[in-house]
This record gives C-alpha cells, sequence and structure tokens, in this order.
C-alpha cells in the first residue's frame, strides 16, 4: 500500500498537475459562488413558481451561508 501511494505522489508532485488541480479547485469554488449569489431572492415568496431551491439575502449574510449553495 505504502508502495502504491508513494508511487502516485510522484505524479501528483509534477508542477503541471499541482497548477491544473488548484486552478481547477478555485475555478470551480468562484463559479459555485458566483451561480449561488446570482440565483438568491430578496424575499422568499412560496407561491411564486421557482424552479429547484431557492435562497435569500438574509440566509447568505448569515455566518455559515454560503455553505447553504453546497449543502441545500
Amino acid at each position: 500500500m505504502r508502495g502504491a501511494f508513494a508511487s502516485e505522489w510522484v505524479k501528483m508532485r509534477r508542477r503541471s498537475m499541482l497548477v491544473w488541480g488548484l486552478g481547477g479547485g478555485l475555478f470551480f469554488s468562484l463559479v459555485a459562488t458566483v451561480a449561488t449569489i446570482e440565483r438568491a431572492v430578496r424575499t422568499f415568496n412560496p407561491f411564486e413558481p421557482h424552479h429547484g431551491i431557492r435562497v435569500t439575502f438574509a440566509v447568505l449574510e448569515a455566518p455559515d451561508g454560503l455553505t447553504h449553495g453546497v449543502v441545500d
């Protein structure tokens, strides 16, 4: 098991893997944050037709607000 991990770790330490991995992670987090904020509404109206889960600005302003984009 240790040998398999060590052989794969050599590949993961390459500069290109590091740059693409960090770049992809940053890009995904940026897109997810922007999409969550763009879909937010001022007030929630349960009678208004909507697709998916709507989150209000008040929920996003809470200390754990941005986790609603991932959890919900």
